[in-house]
């Protein structure tokens, strides 16, 4: 049962670090986006007041007029980008799951270190595996820029970072 735990643990550790890339990956796409939303939308204002106070040349009209008209349909573009692919929430949920993940992962790590009998180990267990499916059921997916921060990848880290786990998946198999 011990060695359930411990797949569980390292599991959790894994699900943790790849959530809490994903959502760095979110935040950087959020600002991304956001902020030139902010500073089109701040200069579109300002020229249309420009426009509507200046009524000295027509050429100048007509230039400001196309450069509205382009800044607007930017905008607007950039607007319907940021609501379909939604970082903002992405980033929060991701950031959400990457915390309970945590959670979990120092839970068994608390029972595995301290010296418990077997029924302990399996209420445990038992407690942990229905909280790591709650928590798989409502974590978003993870989205990142590098094939390294996904779960696999981070896993693969994990495993080469501890040879106990390596001990533990060979002596399983």
């Amino acid at each position: 049962m011990k060695i359930e735990l411990q797949k569980l643990y390292y599991n959790c550790y894994a699900k943790k670090e790849a959530h809490y890339k994903s959502s760095i990956y979110c935040q950087h796409m959020d600002k991304c986006i956001s902020a030139p939303l902010i500073i089109l939308s701040s200069v579109l204002s300002t020229s249309t007041f420009s426009q509507a106070s200046s009524s000295d040349n027509a050429k100048t009209n007509n230039s400001l007029n196309w450069f509205i008209a382009g800044s607007s349909m930017t905008l607007t573009i950039l607007t319907a980008l940021n609501k379909y692919f939604d970082y903002s929430s992405r980033k929060e949920n991701n950031k959400r799951a990457s915390l309970q993940y945590g959670k979990l992962a120092r839970y068994i790590k608390l029972h595995l270190d301290e010296q418990c009998d077997e029924k302990n180990l399996i209420d445990t267990y038992k407690y942990a595996t229905e909280e790591y499916s709650k928590i798989s059921e409502t974590s978003p997916l993870i989205s990142t820029w590098s094939k390294n921060d996904n779960y696999e990848g981070v896993l693969k880290r994990v495993i080469e970072q501890d040879t106990k786990l390596e001990e533990i998946i060979i002596n399983n198999n």
